[in-house]
């Protein structure tokens, strides 16, 4: 065997040449082992001795190891190389399991509702697929984002704990950060004991059930029930009404005829598993008295107030519902079941109110106000109603030209929505007007000097019909179609007679008076 090797030792220096007796007498002495980095002449590499050099004959001194240390670089070409690759296919069994919560986020313990599952997935993934060759690099990368990512783990509890998480939210942390504690252990550089290597296996593996079995959330009969009942649609419309809902991630639309939330008069009925939150959509004419969607709010609450007693107003605000503007109400009700939060929005389209009634358990407050945002933003509208009841308001103003568009519409939907009669609009008008007469107290020279051009363009009989129909709606007492339609024919051909000038101000004034009276009634 030729002279010339070099040893390197275990704290890293380098000596030699030594010959084949000198190499013999070291390895005998236990100076050196079997896995001693060597380096024979014209050799570029380090090699371990028992590979470049046949000891089977030497004898090591009683009690000896038969190992020593590697350095780094021997240890990438050496046989714990497979740790790395261990690392990786458990970063990618990992994966798999985080994936699970990513496609069912609902089965994860609800006190963790923000964990962004699919950045995690992949990020695991891609760590290893990384680490299955065996790269240097990538276990290098690997360790220190495990590390980072454990040290994180601290102000993220700290977090959790003061917006109330206990229990097994906390565990679930303390797994998670055994487990990236196990990964980094197991990624260390240099050759490991095999107490050692258990002890970042067992780590590993601990961590990962401890995630599992804490973090899973059974199936309830409640989640059960929205899974059977889930049409999987991810949009909704509705062509007669021109509205429609992009659903947003999360939310399921249910098929009629469920059994959930006991609203059959529901257009739309949905139901958010993560947080435990249900909303139903209900859309009707404007009822009598509701003139604003404030107006359909307070109605809404005082229905389900008759229901659920001891429901407690939290706030109130404006709302953006798609492109439209709502009102909204939060609400606390105490019940059998613990107490609820619930979020009451209503808005209206042309004639048509919509409300939106949701409800969540307080735990889940916060996400579910969240999620039901999401959900308004989804909302759009053709316009159709809209412009349905600007035209039918418009032909009602044709009719009867005492009265603005945006007057008659006000009084429309007081009188049968889009399909009001004129004759009843006109009896509503005179009614209204003489109900908000207050508040043109300043203007009432102005009223009769109209008053005056309007009785000289009718004639005596006609002018005496009016002023004792007049009085008659003054007095409150009832008027049959026929007459209210007969004193508007009579009224009108008077009203086209005024200049234009005098007939604008006199639908001013017509529209004020009504406005004042619609302000008053809601």
């Amino acid at each position: 065997m030729a002279k010339g090797y070099k040893v390197k030792t275990k704290d890293g220096t380098q000596l030699g040449p030594l010959d084949d007796e000198m190499l013999r007498s070291w390895y005998e002495q236990g100076m050196i082992g079997d896995d001693s980095p060597i380096q024979g002449p014209g050799v570029p590499r380090w090699t371990p001795l028992a590979k470049a050099v046949d000891v089977s004959d030497w004898t090591p001194p009683a009690g000896a190891r038969r190992t020593g240390d590697f350095d780094e670089e021997t240890e990438v070409r050496g046989p714990q190389r497979w740790r790395t690759r261990l690392a990786g296919v458990l970063l990618v069994l990992a994966a798999a399991g985080v994936g699970f919560w990513a496609l069912l986020p609902a089965r994860f313990v609800r006190e963790l509702h923000d964990v962004p599952w699919w950045p995690i997935t992949g990020g695991l993934l891609a760590a290893g697929l990384l680490l299955l060759p065996g790269w240097e690099v990538a276990r290098t990368l690997v360790r220190v984002l495990a590390l980072l990512a454990a040290i994180a783990l601290f102000p993220l509890a700290g977090i959790v704990i003061a917006e109330g998480v206990r229990g097994r939210g906390l565990i679930v942390l303390a797994a998670a950060w055994l487990l990236l504690s196990g990964f980094f252990a197991l990624l260390a550089g240099g050759v490991l004991r095999v107490v050692s290597l258990l002890l970042a296996v067992a780590a590993v593996l601990v961590g990962a059930a401890g995630v599992g079995y804490f973090g899973f959330v059974p199936e309830s009969p409640r989640d059960r029930a929205i899974r059977e009942w889930d049409s999987g649609e991810r949009r909704w419309a509705d062509a007669n009404l021109g509205v429609a809902l992009s659903v947003p991630a999360g939310w399921r639309v249910l098929r009629a005829g469920n059994p959930l939330l006991g609203s059959p008069q529901a257009r739309l009925t949905l139901a958010h598993p993560l947080s435990s939150a249900v909303a139903w959509l209900r859309a009707e004419p404007a009822p009598r008295g509701v003139l604003s969607a404030d107006d359909q709010v307070n109605r809404a609450l005082q229905a389900r107030r008759a229901a659920r007693p001891g429901q407690k107003e939290l706030s109130r605000s404006d709302v953006a519902v798609g492109d439209l503007m709502g009102r909204r109400v939060d609400t606390s009700t105490e019940g059998p079941e613990g107490t609820f939060r619930e979020r009451t929005v209503a808005w209206k389209d042309g004639g048509t109110f919509f409300t939106l009634e949701a409800a969540a358990p307080e735990a889940q407050a916060g996400l579910a106000a969240r999620e039901l945002d999401a959900l308004l933003g989804g909302f759009s509208s053709d316009g159709r109603l809209a412009q349905r009841l600007r035209a039918a308001a418009q032909a009602v103003a044709d009719q009867l030209p005492h009265l603005t568009p945006r007057a008659a519409e006000i009084l429309m939907l007081q009188s049968g929505g889009e399909a009001a009669n004129p004759a009843a609009v006109f009896r509503q008008s005179v009614e209204w007007t003489l109900r908000g007469h207050e508040s043109l107290a300043a203007d009432q020279a102005e009223i009769d000097t109209l008053s005056v051009m309007i009785r000289g363009l009718m004639t005596p009989e006609g002018w005496d019909k009016l002023a004792a129909y007049v009085e008659r709606v003054r007095s409150g007492q009832p008027t049959t179609p026929d007459e209210d339609r007969e004193i508007a024919d009579l009224a009108r051909p008077a009203v086209l007679g005024l200049t234009e000038t005098n007939r604008v101000r006199l639908q001013a004034l017509a529209e004020k008076a009504i406005t004042a009276a619609g302000v008053a009634a809601s």
